[in-house]
């Protein structure tokens, strides 16, 4: 039974993890949605798409996008929107390259599906560059996509959302890097707080058979549970993490004795106090901080991931554990006919 035994052991590791994972990352959801990191992303990668402040006002002031966020525009702004659709980007700026003079709207004139196809001039776009070449970006790229287009109306939106598109790919790659940190952070700090320490919980779960089993059947019943992750609200996937974190029946946490417990205020309790000191001499005296720098890294790999790894886990050790048990039935001799 050592392959189903070890098996269970990662089973449990890994549910660690998911569980420390999901927790880390409504923290992490938590505290995107009060900084409001999305916004000023997206209006940074603009400015860097189109490289003039002056054009940035213009497309935020746009009655295409103007409605998507509260007030007027303010650079650097937290009531920014922290999306804005291609089709009504490319459309403002179509608006606002093409069609200087707001009367005709030359510039979206048949980029509509179904509708007559209509050409678009350069002529006007070129005439209204500047002399430098970097405040113009934006121009010379819309004169690029109209001339690839051949003109066509129709085409060069749709050659503008495809440039709007690359463009957020990289604010995108910004958010990705930011949240990989972010996670790493808060996932020590969650490890540190909880004492979520992987070599411990190994310990236990390896010389344990009795948790290991207990742990593997609440994996199990979690899987079957959420087929997938389901959306949840940031504050009820935080407290139902945590709660599903203590409940699991591993050495998560941090000891203390009754007296500590019944004391409201514990921050200025000397018995308090005298147990924190005992947890942080155990902690800095063996592998905990190693354990804790284990648990910080396995949660920048994610939720999702641990969340697969662990159903395919699941679906191995359902086809590994009827083999393993028909091993250990020894065969049966045939009866002698009377």
């Amino acid at each position: 039974m050592l392959g189903l035994d070890m098996l269970d052991v990662a089973i449990g590791i890994i549910f660690v993890y998911l569980l420390a994972s999901l927790l880390c990352s409504a923290i992490v959801e938590s505290l995107e949605a009060v900084l409001r990191r999305r916004a000023t992303d997206l209006e940074a990668g603009i400015l860097e798409l189109v490289c003039d402040p002056r054009l940035v006002e213009k497309i935020y002031n746009h009655p295409l996008i103007t409605g998507l966020y509260e007030g007027t525009y303010q650079p650097k702004s937290k009531r920014l929107p922290s999306y804005i659709p291609s089709r009504s980007f490319a459309l403002a700026i179509m608006d606002l390259l093409i069609s200087p003079d707001q009367k005709r709207h030359a510039g979206v004139a048949g980029t509509v599906a179904g509708a007559a196809s209509a050409q678009i001039d350069t002529a006007p776009i070129v005439n209204a560059m500047a002399a430098d070449p970097l405040v113009d970006q934006a121009r010379h790229a819309v004169v690029l996509m109209i001339t690839a287009a051949a003109g066509d109306a129709r085409k060069a939106r749709e050659n503008i959302e495809f440039w709007f598109n690359s463009g957020m790919e990289r604010v995108s790659g910004w958010y990705k890097r930011r949240s990989q940190r972010a996670l790493f952070l808060v996932g020590l700090a969650v490890a540190v707080a909880m004492n979520v320490d992987t070599i411990r919980i190994l310990r236990e779960l390896t010389s344990n058979k009795a948790k290991r089993e207990a742990v593997v059947g609440i994996a199990t019943n979690y899987a079957k549970q959420n087929p997938q992750p389901a959306p949840r609200s940031m504050e009820d996937q935080f407290f139902t993490t945590t709660r599903e974190l203590q409940s699991i029946g591993l050495p998560i946490g941090w000891t203390s004795c009754p007296s500590c417990d019944k004391v409201q205020l514990k921050f200025f309790d000397r018995c308090w106090q005298g147990c924190w000191r005992s947890n942080i001499r155990s902690a800095l005296s063996g592998l905990t901080i190693a354990g804790w720098l284990l648990t910080a890294f396995a949660v920048c790999l994610g939720a999702p991931f641990w969340f697969d790894l662990l159903n395919r886990f699941m679906v191995v050790r359902s086809t590994v554990k009827p083999q393993e048990k028909s091993g250990t039935e020894a065969p049966k001799e045939p009866q002698a006919k009377t």
